[in-house]
C-alpha cells in the first residue's frame, strides 16, 4: 500500500509519506539491500532488516527513530508524486516482487 498524499504540505509532513509494505508469505522475509523504486528514478535500498510471515513495515519518507513496524528513509523533501507514479519494490537481485500505481 502506498500513502502518497500527506496531510497539509507533504513538505512539512513528510512522515505522512509512507509505504507499507507486508510479509504474505509463510516464512520470514529477509528485505536486506532489497529496493524501492519509483517511476522517477528515487531509490531508496531497504536496510538489514527482516519481515516475519503477517507483519508490515511502514517506510516513511522523512526522518525519525526506527520503531517495531516503521523505518525512515531520511528524506529531506517528498518522494511519491501526488499526481501518480508508480512504486516497485525489488528484491536484492533486482526482481520486481510487487509494484503500485496511482493517478
Amino acid at each position: 500500500a502506498v500513502h502518497y498524499d500527506a496531510a497539509g504540505d507533504d513538505r512539512e509532513n513528510l512522515n505522512d509519506e509512507y509505504l507499507t509494505i507486508r510479509n504474505s508469505g509463510t516464512t520470514t522475509a529477509d528485505l536486506t539491500s532489497w529496493q524501492v523504486r519509483d517511476s522517477d528514478g528515487f531509490v531508496y535500498i531497504l536496510p538489514t532488516f527482516s519481515l516475519s510471515s503477517g507483519e508490515t513495515l511502514d517506510l516513511h519518507t522523512g526522518n525519525g527513530t526506527p520503531a517495531a513496524g516503521e523505518i525512515f528513509m531520511g528524506s529531506l523533501v517528498p518522494v511519491l508524486n501526488n499526481d501518480g507514479d508508480t512504486v516497485t519494490l525489488s528484491d536484492r537481485e533486482g526482481n520486481a516482487v510487487s509494484s503500485f500505481s496511482w493517478g
